[in-house]
């Protein structure tokens, strides 16, 4: 097999470097692809890791809602809301339908989870109609139907006291609750209350039934504009008359904590698909989810670490038996190779770097491809030059959208965690009003003078202080500025106490809590340097220690500190002993206290202690309403009662969403703050919660749509390829424009070029340019210029003179002389001068002009260098060796007589010999010439030539003996040359009527 013509001639080394050279350019082209595929990669892999942090965060936050104190009741009043939401659709779907039947299906549903419901009644429709599911006795149907009517009914119409007052007098004997009605209205509407029923520890839910195509109305998100704007204030009750179809009550016995709680647990936690198995620590029967009894789950139960494509966590609890629970999360499958834009990136990229492959391959091994047109390379090299910095801009562009869309999600998260702390603050505002309201009602001079004289013994005194006291009392606690007070106690100094309780309340100067306040007055007084004389000026005595009224003190102090510190706790009994003059919000058994106390006159120089109770859950919770439904509204944010978390979503109250409460559970249950990413409604929230700080029984929630955020990194990340685009549009427009810069030039000059080489010297390029392709424009005129004055000189002067004149070489030898053996020809046309004379002088010149122009043609064809064009008479030289074709070209000159080209017969003399070649004259005068012997021997043998008739052609004897064959000739014999000291001897060559080779004409 033959080789290609390329390959023939390439030298193993030559394909050695062109192999080298190929593989290192394919590694160049690959990169950016590789680069390219690499940062994309990154990315997905960056949002897969945050994804996996938010599900993280899902499935720790269920493990940690499973150690909940009330889990039980979370379950079982999630579970009971799912059935009443049913049927309520039900019931607005089929208004026909048999209720009896609905409550029977419910409670067969039910059972299978181990809440078989001891009694289930209902009321729907108008007039209401009765269903019950389970047996009741006359009188508990009789009860329970009243205290469901009464509830439901409070949504739409203010109920009278009497009505109130006796279904709460029947409260205790029935549900065995010392709660009133009211109690199961607002605050245990839709969670487990637990009660006692027929002797048995149970738990009552109730809620009422509402049309849920209405409800959509409301829980349907409104206007982006309105989106978060919470709205607390109630509905009126001929607005709520539009959605409550009527009510549900479930009774079902408390589950025993363990077995029932577990199956809870893992049910509600696998319909948000998360796995849980609770594991006894003592080495029980392990209870999980179906897929933990499947591989690869299963190993994990022994301690194996998570299998591959799941989350595990752990965590503890104790239903009766201490657990360790798992929970499992199954992962997204990894989307780094998948979507759209990536592949067509990556697609792009390859065949881009395929393509470059090619057209190196084809560079290198085919003669083809960029070395085939110099505008090529440059396109090449452009886009070679600006393919690393494009590829850099394009893997910082991917990382840097990320990397802002991550940094706008954690501004948004911080936005919604700073509005929440201000909401909270802001409705705290309320506590500094109360101070100040309190402030102003007991420090006045008639009260503090009222209190000085009742401490000094006046028995008037007493009366008045009372009358103050409940008069201040009755102000704080009736509307307008009802603050919901419990207590109000002033002691001082000794054992001075006054105790002034709630109407109804049971209270005294000798019950515990005014005694133990005494103490307290006693050594906080003490501590800032307080009074401790009578009226009288003489100071108070505490009686010898032992004594029967020290020994009282020591008693109640004792026994009280016990008792307050097991209500209190440790710390907050600590914080109300030491909290003087600053509000102090305590959580007691009974319920959120917040507790005022004053030194008063000042606490420079206390004399007394004013210690005011309030009920802080209802100041809190009025001050939160006044905050969230006033004019400064912060949303996004939605407050939830700690307590009533268990309730459904209330529209009403600005809850639209749901799973806002799940949220407030979990907060709820850890203590703690949260933040998730939660898909709902076909949309990505961004959700924020965290536990109340000042206001504990608040839980606070928070949640942006996410999708601004997107759309925001979307547009930036689209600007940035944009103006990649444009970046790479904009090389390849600069690419060519260059390139046409310097190619056209070039162009233009290879055509100079080629007109040069044609002999048309007047070619022109444009030379207007300053860079180098104008210096290369300016050189090539001058060459042009240079070779067309080149062409000029060499048609007006001999050759010898050229190369003088064009070389320095030549110049410098010319200028030195040189003598040489050379063949010198003189022609002459006798009788020229006489026959131009009759001639104008164009005509004269056009005649003298065509004698010369023959004769030098035939001259320079033979070989000869025309020195001097003399008038009529040319001088010529052949070189020594071109005897032969001297004489040739003297019979072709007699031959154009013969055939008429030249009138005149040319008289030629020749000879052969030394002459001297070189130039004369100098500055701005100088000729080339040839002088000596030879030349004026020439010059006579001319002149002997004119005497023949025609003229003839005569030779010396040196070139005769020179050239031998020169044919026909006649020897002259010596003749006297002047110019010679002895005679010459001349030869006349005969020139034949036609020269051989040619035909006769």
């Amino acid at each position: 097999m033959m080789n290609g013509p390329h390959e023939s001639t390439m030298h193993p080394p030559s394909r050695l470097l062109h192999l080298l050279l190929f593989l290192a350019g394919t590694l160049v082209l690959l990169l950016p692809a590789w680069l390219i595929r690499a940062s994309l990669a990154e990315t997905a892999a960056h949002a897969y890791q945050m994804e996996l942090q938010d599900m993280q965060r899902r499935l720790d936050s269920e493990i940690r809602l499973i150690r909940h104190q009330d889990l039980i009741r979370l379950l079982i009043a999630e579970r009971f809301e799912e059935e009443s939401l049913r049927l309520a659709a039900l019931h607005a779907s089929q208004t026909n339908s048999d209720p009896a039947v609905a409550l029977g299906e419910t409670a067969k549903r039910l059972e299978p989870a181990g809440l078989a419901p001891t009694l289930i009644l209902s009321l729907t429709g108008t007039p209401r109609r009765l269903a019950i599911h389970g047996t009741a006795t006359l009188s508990e149907r009789k009860f329970l139907e009243e205290f469901l009517d009464l509830n439901t009914r409070s949504l739409t119409e203010t109920l009278s006291a009497t009505e109130a007052a006796r279904i709460s007098e029947e409260i205790p004997r029935f549900l065995g609750s010392i709660q009133t009605v009211t109690y199961y209205n607002h605050e245990i509407r839709g969670t487990a209350a637990p009660i006692i029923f027929r002797g048995r520890s149970s738990l009552l839910f109730w809620m009422p039934l509402l049309d849920p195509h209405l409800l959509e109305e409301l829980t349907h998100p409104p206007a982006s504009e309105t989106l978060f704007l919470p709205n607390l204030a109630k509905f009126r009750p001929e607005a709520w008359r539009r959605f409550v179809l009527g009510g549900i009550l479930f009774i079902v016995p408390q589950p025993a904590p363990g077995e029932h709680t577990i199956r809870s647990a893992i049910r509600r936690s696998a319909t948000r698909g998360i796995s849980l198995a609770f594991i006894p620590e003592d080495g029980g029967r392990t209870r999980a989810e179906r897929a933990w009894t499947r591989q690869p789950l299963r190993r994990c139960i022994d301690g194996a670490p998570a299998p591959r494509g799941w989350l595990i966590s752990r965590g503890s609890a104790f239903f009766g038996r201490q657990y360790t629970v798992l929970g499992a999360l199954r992962l997204p499958e990894s989307s780094s190779e998948a979507g759209f834009r990536p592949l067509f990136l990556q697609a792009v990229s390859w065949t881009a770097a395929l393509l470059g492959i090619l057209v190196w391959f084809v560079t290198l091994f085919r003669q083809g491809g960029l070395v085939t047109s110099i505008g090529r390379q440059l396109t090449a090299g452009f886009l070679l030059a600006v393919l690393f910095p494009l590829t850099a801009a394009f893997l910082i562009i991917e990382p840097y959208a990320a990397e802002r869309h991550d940094m706008r999600v954690q501004e948004v998260r911080a936005e919604l965690r700073g509005m929440m702390q201000t909401l909270e603050l802001q409705s705290l505002s309320h506590r500094p009003r109360i101070w100040s309201l309190i402030s102003g009602l007991f420090t006045t001079p008639g009260f503090l003078d009222a209190a000085r004289r009742d401490a000094a013994g006046d028995p008037g005194a007493r009366a008045r202080l009372e009358a103050l006291l409940y008069r201040n009392f009755m102000r704080i606690y009736q509307k307008p500025v009802d603050i919901s007070l419990r207590k109000i106690i002033l002691a001082g100094t000794g054992s001075y106490v006054r105790d002034q309780a709630r109407p109804g309340d049971p209270g005294g100067e000798s019950s515990m809590l005014p005694q133990l306040m005494s103490q307290v007055a006693n050594q906080a007084i003490a501590a800032r340097g307080g009074p401790r004389e009578d009226a009288d000026g003489r100071l108070l005595q505490d009686g010898e220690r032992g004594s029967a009224a020290a020994t009282r003190r020591e008693m109640v102090w004792d026994v009280g500190r016990e008792i307050f510190q097991s209500i209190l706790g440790p710390e907050s009994f600590f914080d109300w002993l030491n909290g003087k003059n600053d509000p102090l919000l305590i959580e007691a058994g009974i319920g959120m206290i917040m507790i005022y106390e004053l030194f008063l006159p000042s606490p420079a120089r206390p004399e007394f202690l004013l210690t005011v109770l309030l009920r802080a859950k209802y100041n809190e919770n009025n001050a939160m309403a006044r905050t969230l439904s006033g004019q400064r509204r912060d949303g996004p944010i939605f407050v939830f009662q700690r307590d009533l978390l268990g309730e459904p979503c209330y529209p009403e109250t600005g809850e639209r969403y749901p799973f806002l409460r799940r949220i407030a559970r979990q907060v709820d249950a850890s203590a703690s703050p949260l933040s998730l990413r939660l898909d709902a409604g076909g949309t990505r929230w961004l959700v924020e919660g965290a536990p109340g700080g000042a206001s504990r029984q608040f839980v606070f929630t928070a949640l942006a749509d996410e999708a601004p955020i997107r759309a925001e990194t979307e547009a930036l990340r689209r600007d940035l390829n944009v103006m990649l685009l444009l970046t790479g549009l904009i090389t390849l427009l600069l690419a060519a424009s260059v390139t046409q810069d310097i190619t056209s030039p070039l162009r233009n000059l290879i055509d100079g070029i080629r007109s040069i080489g044609a002999g048309r010297y007047g070619q022109h390029l444009d030379a207007s340019r300053t860079d180098e392709l104008g210096e290369l424009a300016k050189a090539f005129n001058q060459m042009a210029r240079g070779l067309g004055e080149r062409d000029i000189l060499r048609r007006m002067v001999s050759g010898s003179a050229l190369t003088a004149a064009t070389t320095s070489d030549g110049e410098l030898q010319a200028r030195e002389g040189s003598r040489r053996e050379m063949i010198v020809c003189f022609v002459s046309f006798p009788g020229i001068e006489f026959r131009m004379a009759g001639m104008a002088p164009d005509e004269a010149l056009l005649f003298l002009n065509r004698h010369v122009i023959v004769a030098c043609r035939v001259l320079q064809a033979s070989g000869a260098d025309i020195d001097k064009l003399l008038g009529p008479k040319l001088l010529a030289a052949f070189p020594q060796e071109h005897g032969q074709a001297a004489i040739a070209a003297a019979r072709q000159l007699h031959l154009a007589h013969r055939e008429g080209r030249l009138p005149i017969a040319p008289a030629i003399g020749l000879t052969l010999g030394p002459i001297i070649a070189g130039i004369l004259g100098s500055g701005d005068r100088r000729d080339h010439t040839i002088i000596g012997d030879t030349v004026n021997l020439a010059a006579r043998a001319a002149t002997l030539a004119e005497r023949f008739d025609p003229a003839g052609i005569v030779l010396d004897e040196t070139l005769w003996n020179h050239v031998r064959d020169i044919g026909s000739f006649e020897q002259l014999g010596e003749t006297q040359v002047k110019g010679k000291s002895r005679p010459v001897r001349l030869v006349r060559l005969l020139v034949p009527r036609h020269l051989p080779g040619r035909r006769r004409r």
